[in-house]
């Protein structure tokens, strides 16, 4: 897969937006399961959207695109430090760790706007890059004199 140009880390932000679009996805696709659930499945239903945030995310962000469609979206992906893919395994201990933030009042998210690379609880534990590349939509631009 060819590198593409690195221009910084993606942001809290833009990490914001980027879940935003994942959990409408993820909304919709919950409802669906929950569709098929039969009414007295009230214990298997909330596994069933637990395994489907899981499988989208672990296996977008480690397919060929590295992200997830919220990402894809604007413009990140993820890696590890050394700007490979990551594995299904390692795709699945990042998933698993944000669990950890939200019990902890969400402040392993927070954490990204506030380190030097962006990297939120998540990313320190499981060795990830959430990085900006070439095709993230540009921000604004900077208004030049005469």
């Amino acid at each position: 897969m060819d590198a593409e140009p690195f221009i910084g880390y993606g942001g809290f932000w833009l990490r914001v937006v980027a879940a935003f679009i994942d959990e409408v996805i993820l909304t919709i696709a919950t409802a669906i399961v929950h569709g098929w659930a039969e009414p007295t499945g009230f214990v298997a239903t909330p596994f069933a959207g637990v395994a489907l945030h899981w499988l989208y995310e672990a296996g977008m962000t480690a397919s060929r695109y590295r992200a997830t469609p919220g990402k894809m979206a604007v413009g990140l992906k993820v890696t590890d430090h050394a700007g490979h893919p990551l594995s299904f395994a390692r795709a699945t201990g990042r998933h698993f760790t944000k669990y950890l933030s939200l019990v902890i009042l969400a402040f392993g998210f927070v954490m990204v706007a506030f380190t030097d690379k962006k990297r939120g609880l998540h990313d320190m534990i499981a060795g990830t890059l959430v990085l900006k590349n070439a095709t993230t939509p540009p921000g604004p631009v900077a208004a030049t004199g005469p």
